[in-house]
């Protein structure tokens, strides 16, 4: 079997990728993309989403997955009509009804659309049972990673591959995340694997709280480090996490940690409180390469060892686990595609922090 062709990407480069597949798509191809968030008001998105509508015109399929959290609170935490448990509609306040307008528009135009994870009740925690999967398939390559469809002033990474088995497993899952409405239903609970060959695996975290396989296999992943452990997380990944990449440390392998500072979040008290506990338990050099204020915000979601790579959707804390929240991640056991994942991330990383 012939080694899969891996492409990475950034954020910006992974909408256009997009934009490229959908002006190409006609009668008989297929287009699936899932996101948590979804913000056409960002300008490549409002051009994707354009696109989508032409390609969906030309008699290509075309599938739009995306999680309710944006129609639930809006960029400043402002509730929308389905945190109230009202309809959703074009006339809805603010920018929940231009956003709404885009899918009402893609299936216009032939496409299809579905929101997924709503509320069962009003006034429901707003963060707790979110699908955080991010992924593409166009026909029959894959793209999976930490990319939402907003802004592109994110460090993001997605991975991409022609398989077309495992583009026919991922679409069966969406189909069955679509007709149940939410992905914790839609798998009944249990998280999924699926071994692509002998050095690939995606996992999947149905949603259910304090359950993630994903979060299992990268503890797994860190404890097999012995030479380094290279690991990105959107705050600095203390807890469990934290004592497995002591622990690698104690095995002499080498650990970077890159990670926002508190500035970068919308509650950045919170944060500051959270560092100044986790600097007490653990080594200052875990610290060191803290984002600076002037750098985008980091999103990237990977793990890197001598061993392979992981990457995906979870940020490999357990904060998420315990919300109870669907994610996916590839892991992928060979030097070559850890050191690809390497050099794309520090193409994208502020040079202060690499030394």
């Amino acid at each position: 079997m012939s080694k899969p062709d891996f492409q990475f990407y950034s954020r910006p480069e992974y909408f256009k990728a997009l934009i490229k597949h959908a002006q190409q798509a006609g009668n008989g191809d297929s287009i699936t993309i899932m996101s948590m968030n979804f913000d056409p008001l960002v300008e490549l998105i409002g051009r994707l989403m354009h696109e989508l509508c032409e390609a969906a015109s030309r008699g290509a399929t075309v599938r739009l997955i995306v999680d309710a959290m944006d129609f639930i609170l809006d960029s400043k935490s402002k509730p929308g009509p389905l945190f109230y448990g009202r309809q959703l509609t074009t006339a809805s306040s603010g920018t929940f009804g231009k956003r709404f307008a885009f899918l009402e528009n893609l299936q216009a135009a032939g496409g299809h659309y579905w929101i997924i994870n709503k509320p069962v009740r009003p006034l429901q925690n707003p963060v707790a049972g979110r699908s955080h999967i991010k992924l593409a398939l166009i026909n029959d390559r894959v793209y999976l990673g930490g990319c939402n469809l907003d802004t592109e002033k994110r460090i993001d990474l997605m991975v991409s591959w022609h398989d077309k088995t495992t583009a026919a497993w991922l679409y069966e899952l969406t189909e069955e995340i679509v007709a149940a409405g939410n992905a914790r239903q839609a798998l009944q609970g249990k998280d999924q694997t699926l071994r692509v060959n002998d050095t690939m695996t995606i996992y999947i975290d149905s949603g259910v709280k304090k359950q993630s396989l994903i979060y299992s296999q990268a503890l797994q992943f860190i404890d097999q480090a012995n030479e380094s452990v290279t690991v990105t997380c959107q705050y600095f990944p203390g807890g469990p996490t934290a004592q497995h990449l002591i622990a690698a440390q104690k095995r002499n392998a080498q650990v970077t940690i890159y990670f926002n500072g508190p500035k970068a979040h919308e509650q950045p008290l919170g944060h500051y409180l959270y560092n100044m506990r986790e600097r007490l338990r653990v080594p200052a050099s875990f610290f060191a390469r803290q984002l600076p204020v002037t750098s985008d915000k980091l999103h990237s979601k990977l793990i890197i060892t001598e061993h392979g790579a992981m990457i995906g959707s979870h940020n490999y804390v357990d904060v998420g686990v315990k919300l109870g929240t669907a994610e996916i991640a590839l892991q992928v056991n060979d030097r070559m595609f850890a050191q690809a994942a390497e050099a794309k991330l520090l193409e994208l990383l502020p040079k202060s922090v690499q030394f």
